[in-house]
């Protein structure tokens, strides 16, 4: 019964599906033009405002399907015939999955084969990728759509997002955290993944809109703060973690490099701050395929101060 309806989301959105994947066809285009070093660097703007692109239409496309047969309704065919809750759910997650996990799994292992990495690599890369996209695009589009029967309402809930974002980012001067933390990373992850799952669960499950919304408001405010916690943080709780040592495993190890004639430079303009550039040992694992374009280093001291 589910195929018969993701078909049918199918025939009636399939427009958003083509923009979808005529974006990432952009974006697997401008990457294979900047080649492995991702040069020249003027494209990486446009890079970057596709694949922003990718998201928001993906997003859009997910909340007007899951809106097609609106959960928090009680006017709906689905009410009425004999479909199943499940087979709705299920199929509303797969085409999230269609038009963000998938596309961004082929695309991105397409890339990789032609840069010329092996198979595994490439395959567990784009896996990877792929299942992030899926958990921060395609599950809070899911749990908008859900929790919302018209387009207007999830533009506003979409809106008092972004407005709680601003508020953070003044209250804090645009200190946000470092996103490429993994302790950050896997904190924003698990706030999406669990509060994903539970107003799925809670809607087509239950119909509890009151409670799906409330853990949505939460989930929000956590992943905000989440955001916006001081970088500091993100570094200490890895440092406790790792005890301090570097994995043997890690296929990239830096190193200050006291032979190097390379000269120190001190508040360099560029990237939006000041930059000091200073010589490094890179050490690679002969083992591994590592691409570095460029490497960006946070030094704190022992008070937390930058």
């Amino acid at each position: 019964m589910w195929l018969h309806i993701l078909k049918k989301d199918l025939r009636l959105h399939w427009p958003y599906v083509a923009a979808v994947l005529a974006l990432k066809i952009a974006s697997a285009g401008i990457i294979l033009q900047m080649g492995i070093f991702a040069q020249p660097l003027q494209m990486l703007l446009p890079h970057a405002l596709i694949d922003l692109a990718f998201s928001g239409v993906a997003g859009l496309a997910i909340i007007l399907v899951v809106q097609s047969d609106p959960v928090v309704s009680n006017n709906d065919d689905w009410l009425i015939r004999p479909i199943r809750r499940s087979d709705l759910a299920l199929d509303k997650i797969a085409f999230a999955a269609l038009v963000t996990l998938l596309p961004t799994f082929v695309f991105d292992l397409g890339v990789g084969l032609m840069h010329g990495l092996d198979a595994l690599p490439a395959i567990g890369a784009s896996a990877y990728t792929a299942l992030v996209v899926f958990i921060c695009v395609g599950l809070p589009a899911l749990a908008v759509g859900t929790i919302t029967a018209s387009w207007p309402q999830a533009a506003g809930i979409v809106f008092v997002i972004f407005l709680a974002w601003i508020a953070g980012f003044i209250v804090t001067n645009g200190e946000m955290t470092d996103l490429g933390n993994w302790p950050v990373q896997l904190a924003l992850l698990a706030i999406l993944v669990i509060a994903g799952t539970l107003i799925l669960y809670l809607q087509y499950g239950r119909r509890n809109t009151a409670t799906s919304r409330g853990v949505f408001a939460v989930a929000t405010i956590c992943a905000i703060a989440v955001m916006f916690t001081p970088k500091i943080a993100g570094y200490v709780i890895q440092r406790v973690i790792d005890d301090g040592k570097v994995a043997t495993t890690s296929p990239i190890r830096l190193s200050f490099d006291d032979q190097s004639k390379a000269d120190v430079i001190g508040k360099a303009q560029q990237f939006m701050g000041p930059v000091i550039y200073v010589p490094l040992k890179v050490a690679v694992d002969p083992n591994r395929i590592v691409t570095i374009n460029n490497v960006v280093l946070s030094i704190a001291s022992g008070d937390g101060r930058p």
